[in-house]
């Protein structure tokens, strides 16, 4: 790790190989470690990674259960904020221009880097695997699912603050992946997220996985370091 104030792992690269540097944020109860392979092969395709300590994992308060029902409620949404909040000065110290950051988010990382992609200007791309950026639709669905009221009051603010439905698209490369039988992050979600990008943009390339549940399969990492090749040239 490192002295910064918030904990990362950093996989470096030389100067002279360097394109650009890759935010990487884990999925909801998985670690730093856990996306170690993912850090090398990105670090050996000529990306400088960074993979930062998500809130309530790791060292930051790390949570008993978290697929409990009552964790979920109490501390996903609390999570994603946090993390969109300190993000403009988590990533300082890794650019000159905020083009060289791409954002690579999975599940509930996913949120997180299309939350901060949405309220960072000038962010040179976003990858969200399995995750979705469509917050208050993506979070009332969930409720009525559960027979639970709608977001309302200011809870609904809290929300639309942070939902990428609500800002400026950003007009950098987008990649979405997502398995078409994903039962934890349905694919609804994600092609809301889509259609409301499509309306500002060209840039996104939506691929789907069929008969894929909430996982990343071998097939979408590839698709994943294909795009990089293409978009981010040495």
């Amino acid at each position: 790790m490192n002295k910064h104030t918030i904990p990362y792992k950093l996989y470096p690269v030389t100067d002279a190989d360097k394109r650009r540097t890759i935010v990487l944020y884990h999925g909801w109860g998985s670690s730093v470690a856990s996306y170690d392979n993912w850090g090398k092969s990105l670090s050996a395709k000529g990306f400088q990674v960074v993979i930062p300590e998500l809130l309530y994992h790791d060292t930051r308060s790390p949570l008993q259960n978290y697929h409990d029902k009552s964790v979920l409620n109490e501390y996903f949404w609390k999570a994603v904020f946090w993390m969109i909040d300190e993000a403009r000065e988590f990533l300082l110290p890794f650019y000159e221009k905020r083009e060289d950051i791409i954002l690579i988010g999975s599940s509930f990382g996913g949120f997180i880097a299309s939350g901060i992609f949405s309220s960072i200007p000038y962010l040179g791309g976003l990858v969200n695997i399995n995750g979705t950026g469509a917050f208050c639709s993506f979070e009332n669905n969930i409720r009525a699912f559960s027979g639970e009221a709608p977001l309302s009051g200011g809870e609904l603010q809290k929300f639309l603050t942070y939902d990428p439905l609500e800002k400026r698209v950003n007009k950098a490369p987008i990649l979405l992946l997502h398995g078409d039988l994903d039962s934890v992050i349905p694919i609804q979600s994600k092609r809301e997220y889509e259609q409301y990008l499509r309306r500002s943009t060209d840039t996104v390339n939506f691929i789907t996985y069929k008969d894929v549940n909430h996982t990343i399969t071998l097939e979408m990492e590839q698709d994943l370091f294909d795009w990089l090749e293409r978009h981010y040239e040495r």
